[in-house]
């Protein structure tokens, strides 16, 4: 009613200044009609709906009859009719309109097992510009899930400006421990040319690290409870295309300050670059991704923080199964590295050129994991150096219509004892 309330006044006022008096049976004919400030809808459907026409004797009822039959369509959030001369301006501001995809998939990888995925995306929810994006992935023992609402017409200069609400929780047996983080804080992400974009966000991160196995080490007992922090993070993004050789390549790079105003704090820093190049017109091509992580001033970094690698990083190694361990006898624990370095590198085969859905190839991954700073709650002894481990295999992956099927057979070229080796690999996701 705060609507209509408000147009009675307007009518009301309009009516008097016209010298027209204020009984509903008093009557005026337009000689035109104006309808401002629509844009969906065209100014034939605004008088059709409000059930007046020029040249058609009005009573102030009727105006009140016309402003509620365009309220009730639900489309306009402010409507106020009043007469210029011998015109009548319907005003109207419309509601905004947003549109929606909502994306359920289920899919499976050698890392988590099943995984069910659900996304949503709704643009210009609450005003023209203003976004959201909504994400959840549920597996058995890692569920993640983020919600972005995002408007990019607040700051100008093609600069998105958002919210971003983030949630992880972690239960790998392999890891001796549970985990879970939920973090919220604004970011806003800047344009510089065609292909590359900044991101600069702050965040409060609270972490649980809990259920740590009675028989891990002490490094990993030190380090459970929870914490609440802030983050500082700059995030950098690129890509190109040279369109003659078809040379392809990405890079990022993620620079994050955790503890501002906190006992714990740590720098980290992940990057990541990929190329690719066919090689001339024989079928085969080249394609390779780079990732490389430190964590620094690692008193407040945690296991949660540091590095391991293996799965679909380091193929032919579990998820976490190349790691920095503290290893007494035959009992070794996982802690993490404070830095890390992987290369993977395919060679693509022209098995199937008639068929661009199907890709094969070979591949060659090399990486390591390394350094941890404090070992003083260690119970046996900690390879802080590590070394390179290498695994070969083959590979395949079909994109069908419902989704891609991926499989590798890898074995390892180069493997400590206490690895969590996998030999075969496979993911696939199927959307609905």
């Amino acid at each position: 009613m705060r609507i209509i309330t408000g147009m009675l006044f307007t009518l009301s006022y309009a009516f008097a200044t016209t010298a027209i008096a204020q009984s509903s049976d008093d009557i005026r004919v337009f000689d035109t009609i104006s309808v401002e400030g629509n844009s969906r809808f065209s100014d034939q459907d605004v008088l059709a709906t409000a059930g007046i026409s020029p040249l058609q004797p009005l009573t102030r009822d009727d105006l009140v009859r016309a402003v509620e039959a365009l309220d009730f369509t639900g489309e306009f959030k402010d409507i106020a009719i009043r007469p210029e001369g011998e015109t009548l301006v319907i005003s109207v501001s419309e509601q905004p309109q947003y549109s929606g995809d909502l994306t359920v998939g289920l899919g499976f990888d050698s890392d988590n097992g099943v995984i069910g995925f659900a996304g949503l995306s709704l643009s210009d929810i609450f005003s023209e510009g203003t976004d959201l994006e909504a994400q959840l992935s549920i597996a058995e023992d890692v569920q993640t899930g983020s919600l972005e609402l995002t408007n990019d017409r607040l700051i100008g200069a093609d600069a998105v400006v958002g919210l971003r609400l983030a949630y992880q929780k972690y239960e790998f047996d392999e890891d001796l421990f549970a985990y879970e983080r939920l973090s919220f804080g604004p970011f806003v992400r800047i344009p510089y040319g065609e292909n590359t974009e900044f991101e600069v966000r702050y965040a409060v991160v609270r972490d649980d690290m809990r259920d740590v196995d009675p028989a891990a080490s002490g490094i990993l007992q030190a380090e459970v409870g929870e914490r609440d922090s802030s983050l500082v993070g700059v995030n950098w993004r690129s890509s190109g295309t040279d369109t003659s050789s078809r040379f392809e390549w990405s890079a990022e790079l993620d620079v994050a300050a955790a503890g501002l105003g906190t006992d714990d704090r740590f720098n980290r820093a992940i990057g990541q670059v990929s190329a690719s190049l066919p090689i001339a017109q024989t079928g085969f091509g080249l394609r390779t991704t780079v990732e490389f992580g430190a964590v620094s001033n690692g008193e407040g970094a945690r296991a949660t923080d540091r590095f391991a690698l293996g799965g679909s990083v380091m193929r032919g190694f579990e998820r976490g199964g190349i790691s920095v361990r503290d290893e007494t006898g035959t009992t070794f624990t996982n802690l993490g590295g404070e830095s890390f370095a992987a290369a993977r590198t395919d060679l693509v085969l022209p098995l199937f050129q008639d068929r661009s859905n199907i890709d094969t190839f070979v591949f060659t991954d090399v990486g390591n994991v390394w350094g941890l700073s404090d070992t003083s709650a260690a119970d046996g002894t900690v390879d802080v150096d590590g070394t390179w481990r290498q695994s070969s295999g083959i590979g395949a992956s079909i994109l069908t219509q419902v989704g891609r099927f991926e499989a590798y057979y890898a074995v390892d070229v180069q493997a400590e004892d206490n690895d969590a080796e996998r030999a075969l690999g496979l993911t696939f996701r199927l959307d609905f």
